[in-house]
């Protein structure tokens, strides 16, 4: 009676281990199977797993080659390993600088314009364009800006140009606008 008893529980524990080993397996499985998804997704939505025309093909083929044979050239001694200020003219002389020079936007695929140009430059272009006229801002939180273009406006958007305290303004070369100063705020937040 008492081997029976131990049959019954050692098999109760194999089966209930066995049930959650299933579960976990299965919760593992299911997991991977989101992760890859996931994975997959941002892959493509970074360019990664980009499908390229024929022409595209060609293009990426040949930029790859001179990539290559410039790192071969350049191996013992390669440019971008090396201080950019004193070595820029080498960089500008290779043969990959001068064709990412013929591409559009200098063969930048994704650029933020914060990244380009200054702010006070960025603030100088739309400020004397025609995308002045339809520069919207919203404030959402202290010190928190928002701009945008719009020609409807969403409810809760100022017109920049219809209001004073949005305006262009310089003591030297920095920039007082409100847009201006939060930005200089997140950067000084960010550096400490």
């Amino acid at each position: 009676m008492g081997d029976i008893c131990w049959a019954v529980v050692i098999a109760s524990v194999l089966t209930l281990t066995w049930a959650q080993t299933s579960d976990v397996n299965q919760f593992e499985y299911n997991y991977s199977l989101m992760r890859n998804a996931l994975h997959e997704e941002e892959d493509n939505l970074a360019g990664y797993k980009q499908v390229y025309t024929e022409d595209e093909q060609i293009v990426y083929s040949y930029l790859e080659y001179l990539k290559w044979k410039e790192f071969e050239r350049t191996r013992n001694d390669f440019p971008p390993a090396r201080p950019l200020k004193l070595h820029i003219d080498d960089i500008k002389m290779s043969e990959v600088y001068m064709l990412l020079k013929k591409f559009p936007k200098g063969g930048n695929i994704h650029l933020h314009h914060n990244h380009v140009v200054s702010k006070q430059k960025m603030l100088e272009l739309i400020f004397s364009s025609f995308l002045y006229d339809h520069l919207y801002v919203k404030a959402s939180a202290p010190a928190m800006w928002n701009l945008d273009f719009f020609l409807n406006p969403p409810q809760g958007w100022n017109k920049v140009k219809d209001n004073p305290s949005y305006s262009k303004r310089y003591s030297g070369k920095a920039c007082n606008t409100p847009w201006c100063n939060r930005h200089e705020s997140n950067q000084q937040s960010n550096k400490q």
